[in-house]
């Protein structure tokens, strides 16, 4: 995954959260899970 594409959306807004904005990523039985920082809320959240 180049660095300038999209991981996740913001959970609050919507915004399309870049991989570069990744603060945390780490694996679960679920999956991998992973923090970020959103370039448009400016707050760390759990991207979906």
């Amino acid at each position: 995954m180049s660095a300038d594409q999209s991981v996740d959306s913001c959970p609050h807004c919507g915004t399309r959260i870049p991989e570069t904005q990744v603060l945390i990523e780490y694996e679960t039985v679920d999956g991998r899970k992973r923090y970020s920082e959103c370039p448009q809320c400016l707050e760390v959240v759990h991207p979906e």
